[in-house]
């Protein structure tokens, strides 16, 4: 994760996974890199310095199809955060926007 994090990886997924040129297949791969990433501890670092739960937001507003995914991983980084420092981090804010992407259809 810190080598990740250190070398900008996550942004560059993100930004690419945002770009006209990056196919379904390769946004699946992205996807499941960043449930990985949240299963191995780095939950916290992808919400506060990556800002993925505000990329998944945007994300589910394209409507690319993936946003049951989009909204599972959302989730996922959520339940699985150091919650009381992003609870603090963003004063209540990342709770209420998974509530919010969690209660969408």
């Amino acid at each position: 994760m810190e080598i990740f994090r250190a070398r900008n990886i996550f942004e560059r997924i993100l930004s690419f996974y945002a770009s006209p040129i990056c196919w379904s297949g390769i946004k699946e791969k992205i996807l499941r890199l960043l449930f990985r990433a949240a299963a191995v501890g780095g939950s916290t670092t992808l919400i506060t310095r990556s800002g993925t739960l505000s990329w998944i937001q945007a994300q589910i507003a394209l409507k690319d199809g993936h946003e049951v995914i989009l909204r599972q991983l959302a989730s996922r980084l959520f339940e699985t955060c150091d919650q009381t420092k992003v609870h603090e981090w963003s004063s209540g804010g990342v709770k209420k926007m998974v509530e919010g992407l969690a209660g969408k259809k």
